[in-house]
């Protein structure tokens, strides 16, 4: 009686912890997610690749607190470096999972062809951090400096 209880007690403890894990996955999987797509607009500012048949000023990544289940990545038609009415968009991207933005305001990333030279917020220096966090509170972070370092923390 005593051994069925302790197994019992040991598999509820082995499920919660099974459950968290799959939450804490589902965190990392979206940060890195966005940590891709912003090597993938540095690779197209870097392959100075063409939109609507010309090449961007830049390629970039839009993040906003406003709408805090999605980002945009964008290219840059009027070369100010931001995302703003007179661009385009490439993709809007979904944040799964329950995952949101866990940022202040707006956050412009982005990469101008052919070096890249990286842009955080319009400026060419400094770092940036995109947080994200899930619905326990947990929190990923990934960092952009202006040599277009790209980190998940």
């Amino acid at each position: 009686m005593v051994s069925v209880a302790i197994i019992g007690f040991v598999a509820t403890i082995g499920v919660v912890n099974y459950r968290n894990a799959g939450k804490s996955s589902a965190l990392q999987l979206e940060a890195y997610k966005i940590a891709g797509d912003l090597q993938r607009t540095r690779s197209m500012a870097l392959g100075a690749v063409e939109f609507n048949g010309a090449v961007p000023s830049a390629w970039g990544a839009y993040f906003n607190i406003a709408s805090p289940g999605q980002y945009l990545l964008f290219a840059d038609k009027n070369d100010d470096k931001i995302y703003d009415a007179g661009d385009s968009i490439l993709q809007t991207v979904i944040l799964q999972n329950n995952i949101t933005l866990d940022i202040t305001g707006a956050i412009n990333i982005t990469f101008v062809p052919p070096d890249p030279i990286v842009y955080l917020n319009g400026v060419n220096s400094g770092e940036t951090s995109v947080k994200l966090k899930d619905q326990t509170g947990k929190t990923k972070t990934i960092l952009v400096n202006s040599l277009g370092l790209i980190d998940v923390e």
